[in-house]
């Protein structure tokens, strides 16, 4: 019997020792769990906190995106208004290049009646067909003169019409 006591001995101070260290094993990971549910709490705390700063600095930048939005705004349009008025000055210009450019013309044109009218009145049958030719070369001439002019007031027409478009907006 003194074995089977040994035994009952054995198993009982092996059941103490099991029971203090699951008791001891609980006690730690009830420690840690405490320990790890702080720093837990702690960067929660710690990533509330910077996620309201990059939400303040978003809004932060929103609104300045927003307000350099609107003076790019107001700088189309003044560039626009400037172009407008530039073009419609320079429409008023061209108009008037036009209509001297018509006067001339009208004048030359008129010179050029008056003339002929002078040479047929003057001129016999005979002389009639040398005083046509001439006066058909020199309108051809003015002619030809007027539609030089006119495709170079076209030309600094649109010249001046792109360069003030592509004028950068006078800035701030």
């Amino acid at each position: 019997m003194g074995l089977l006591d040994s035994l009952k001995k054995l198993f009982s101070t092996s059941k103490d020792v099991t029971a203090a260290k699951a008791a001891e094993i609980k006690e730690a990971a009830i420690s840690k769990g405490a320990d790890l549910k702080e720093a837990t709490s702690a960067k929660a705390d710690v990533l509330k906190e910077k996620t309201a700063q990059g939400f303040e600095t978003a809004k932060e930048y929103s609104k300045d995106v927003a307000e350099k939005l609107d003076d790019v705004v107001d700088d189309v349009k003044a560039a626009a208004k400037e172009t407008a008025g530039k073009a419609k000055e320079f429409g008023g210009n061209l108009l008037e290049k036009a209509e001297q450019a018509y006067e001339k013309f009208d004048d030359k044109a008129s010179d050029l009646v008056d003339k002929l009218e002078e040479k047929i009145k003057g001129a016999s049958d005979e002389n009639m067909e040398a005083v046509s030719e001439p006066a058909t070369d020199i309108n051809e001439t003015v002619v030809e003169n007027m539609e030089e002019t006119a495709k170079d007031v076209e030309v600094k027409a649109e010249t001046e019409v792109k360069a003030n478009i592509h004028q950068k907006p006078k800035g701030r």
